[in-house]
């Protein structure tokens, strides 16, 4: 084959910003869930979820969110003739890509997130990406559980695999505000498992 030219491939995000500060108009209109990574542009370079204890719990609350992914990609192929080519590659929008998450607020310290693929470019359908709960604080008395709570963190669910830092910048099917690449590696270190993960934020200690 002598050429394979990609015209241009498009992805977008899009979110409404509040005049004076960095935060979404959107986020702005609901509930603060404590521990949580922003999913707005506030959330872009920040990797794991703070224990910074600064949202007052004030009972059950429920955040939703949503994110809208529109692809466009023209492509260019030939070669010598020996080999015939497939003949219907045309430009073309893929199908449309979007996310609903929700983070829910249980109890002081504790969340459950679940994220749902409403439609991606292998499914027209909906489907459950995963879903956790995370602990951040226990229900239990003690200072003990206290001490330990205040750099501890333990999630468990069906969920993603923390990979690295590439793992909070890529693009999640709608999702691709926190990626400013649009697309991920070819090599997309992505995978979802069942499984409970515990952190132990030395970082914590400093503050």
């Amino acid at each position: 084959m002598k050429r394979l030219s990609l015209a241009i491939v498009l992805m977008g995000s899009v979110t409404l910003v509040h005049a004076q500060d960095d935060k979404s108009i959107i986020s702005k209109l609901q509930p603060d869930v404590q521990f949580t990574r922003p999913g707005d542009k506030t959330g872009l370079n920040v990797f794991e979820t703070t224990k910074e204890d600064t949202i007052p719990y004030s009972g059950l609350k429920v955040r939703l969110g949503a994110g809208f992914s529109q692809q466009f990609q023209s492509l260019k192929h030939s070669n010598s003739g020996a080999v015939p080519l497939y003949p219907r590659l045309a430009p073309g929008f893929g199908i449309a890509q979007a996310n609903l998450v929700m983070d829910i607020q249980l109890y002081d310290g504790i969340k459950l997130n679940l994220t749902t693929y409403l439609a991606s470019r292998h499914h027209n359908e909906a489907w459950v990406k995963g879903g956790y709960i995370q602990f951040d604080k226990l229900p239990f008395k003690g200072k003990a559980w206290d001490e330990l709570m205040k750099y501890a963190t333990v999630k468990m669910g069906h969920m993603e695999i923390n990979y690295g830092d590439q793992h909070f910048r890529r693009s999640d099917g709608g999702n691709t505000i926190h990626n400013p690449f649009i697309e991920n590696y070819i090599m997309d270190a992505f995978a979802t498992e069942i499984g409970e993960r515990s952190t132990f934020k030395i970082t914590a200690l400093w503050e």
